[in-house]
This record gives structure tokens, sequence and C-alpha cells, in this order.
């Protein structure tokens, strides 16, 4: 009775198996495109994304470009606020270059703050950044926030 049970039992772990894979690892050139960033967590931008004793940041604007190469742009502009000495705020804008690496159901970025990509910038973001792909575009995790981003083209 059980050697007949073993061909079910393999086919059913089998397919238990296949339907744990809830997404296969993407190709750049499924990725690739131009994401803008409408708000992070709940909050549509301008959105304050640092506000501590010394300084206050706060998102204007996003635009996340990805090639099929797995390289991209990333270009940010913020507004900046020095608490302590009382500085006039600043519009600031990043360019960050973005290497990018497909994973199940999303995306590794990692960013470089020269355009020929051999500098890293870890100064300026998180050294690993994961984004999981929507039906509209992206949700960008950084740190505690998630930052959603419409695909455009």
């Amino acid at each position: 009775m059980i050697r007949h049970l073993r061909p079910f039992v393999s086919l059913a772990l089998g397919a238990l198996l296949v339907a744990g894979c809830d997404r296969s690892i993407l190709s750049p050139g499924e990725v690739a495109g131009t994401y803008v960033l409408e708000r992070v967590n709940a909050s549509p931008l301008p959105a304050v994304i640092t506000d501590t004793e010394f300084t206050t940041v706060t998102l204007l604007a996003d635009t996340l470009r990805l090639n099929d190469d797995s390289t991209g742009s990333e270009v940010r502009v913020q507004h900046y606020v020095a608490h302590p000495n009382g500085t006039t705020p600043t519009r600031e804008t990043l360019s960050l270059f973005v290497r990018y690496e497909p994973r199940h159901g999303g995306i590794r970025l990692g960013y470089a703050c020269s355009i020929d990509g051999n500098s890293l910038c870890l100064s300026v973001v998180p050294v690993e950044i994961t984004a999981e792909l929507t039906s509209t575009g992206l949700v960008m995790h950084i740190e505690s926030n998630d930052w959603h981003f419409r695909r455009i083209g």
C-alpha cells in the first residue's frame, strides 16, 4: 500500500514547491523603464523623509530610470533645513548612478556617486535597497519606509 502512495506523494510535493514560487526571476528588460515617485508610505509628495532635532528633509520629486543592462540613474529633488544654526533652507538635486539585480518578484539596488559607477555612495543611501514590482510600478523599501513609484515608460 505504501509503495503505491509514493508516486502521489512525490507529485504532491512537487506541486507544492511550484506553487510556493510566486514569481520567477525577472530579466533586466522586464524591469527597465522610467518610474516617478508618487508617495512615501501614505504621504503624497512633498513628503518629509527626515525630521530630527538637527535637520528636516522634505522630498519634492524623485525619478528612477532603469536600463536593460542592469544600470540606471535616479534624480532626487529635496528641500533641506538645518535646525541648530538657522541656515537658510536649501533645495538639493541629487543625481545618482544605479546598478540593479533582478530578484524573485523585484530587484536589489546599489548606488554609486560617480557617473562611471566606480565609487560607492554609502553616505547618501543605505548599502542595499530592495524593491518589489507592482502592477503599476514598484515599491522601494528604504529603511522603514516604502517609496511608491509609478511606471511611466
